[in-house]
């Protein structure tokens, strides 16, 4: 992971360099010095599962928003016609 993939992994997580430091309880010239050459081996692992995670809630725990929630009924009731 390269400093401006580790960077672009903060923004897709809403997160800035003082919240990695804060959640990682590292001094920022630290994330500092990532976000310039990339992060070591178990902070971009770390970095990947909290993008898994936001992937997977927003696939299944999140309210989908009103028109796709919409289109989710209407197929649905469109199958329970088919059915009968």
């Amino acid at each position: 992971m390269t400093g401006a993939e580790f960077k672009a992994a903060l923004r897709e997580l809403g997160w800035k360099q003082a919240d990695i430091c804060r959640k990682m309880e590292l001094h920022r010239n630290t994330v500092s010095a990532w976000a310039a050459s990339g992060p070591p081996t178990w902070a971009r692992e770390y970095l990947q599962a909290m993008l898994a995670i936001k992937t997977l809630h927003e696939l299944f725990v999140k309210a989908p928003p009103v028109e796709r929630r919409q289109s989710m009924l209407e197929e649905s009731e469109s199958q329970e016609d088919n059915a009968l």
